[in-house]
């Protein structure tokens, strides 16, 4: 049984930042950075692995509304999840780190 998916505030909030998204709006980054802290913290919290947290966050990015979105901002939008994905898994491991690095 696949583990559940992030919670609808996570949710939301990503699609947010996601859709709003504009490399040139400092807003925009603080709002990415910020979803991706919270979707670290509920994946620590729901006891993911950072594989799990991807894989869910994959599933999450492919149900997400794009509906009458044209080819290019579709593509623009692939880019800019593909960055929140990867900035994810650094802070989700970074975490994990600073755990063990408290722990030793």
């Amino acid at each position: 049984m696949p583990k559940p998916l992030f919670s609808s505030a996570i949710r939301q909030e990503i699609a947010i930042a996601l859709n709003d998204f504009s490399a040139t709006d400092e807003a925009s980054h603080a709002r990415l950075a910020a979803a991706c802290k919270r979707v670290c913290t509920e994946a620590h919290a729901l006891h993911l692995s950072a594989t799990e947290m991807e894989a869910t966050l994959r599933r999450l990015y492919a149900e997400l509304p794009g509906g009458g979105a044209s080819h290019d901002q579709q593509a623009h939008r692939r880019v800019i999840f593909d960055r929140f994905l990867s900035g994810c898994v650094e802070v989700y491991d970074d975490a994990d780190r600073k755990s063990d690095s408290a722990r030793a």
